[in-house]
């Protein structure tokens, strides 16, 4: 019931400009700071935690599993995101990488959990 009433009212607009892609996109952290409001308020909280993923082809995947948490029934609705690490990233360190795939599987997982569309 709570994850329905955080899904029907949550909005999370794409303000965010990339110039390489001319699109406009939303960050992880954009949704956590428009649905911890909401989740807050229906006495929920919000965790994301990442697990790498080793391919036997050598690619690294980070899995983030995003969970509501119902702080007084311990209930937990989880989904989960997957974002592959780049071959290589002009003018980007390896932990800069990781990063880069952690917080989109995070944009991923929360997307699924809260039911965001991409328009």
């Amino acid at each position: 019931q709570k994850l329905l009433e955080i899904q029907s009212g949550l909005k999370v607009e794409k303000t965010r400009y990339n110039e390489f892609g001319n699109f406009f996109a939303r960050s992880k952290e954009d949704i956590i700071e428009a649905a911890k409001p909401l989740a807050h308020s229906l006495g929920c909280v919000i965790v994301c935690n990442d697990e790498p993923q080793f391919m036997p082809n050598g690619w690294v995947y980070v899995k983030t599993n995003a969970q509501l948490i119902d702080a007084i029934t311990g209930e937990v609705a989880t989904a989960v995101g997957l974002a592959r690490e780049p071959e290589s990233k002009p003018k980007m360190d390896s932990s800069q990488t990781t990063g880069s795939a952690s917080s989109y599987a995070g944009k991923r997982a929360l997307g699924n959990l809260f039911a965001l569309d991409e328009t």
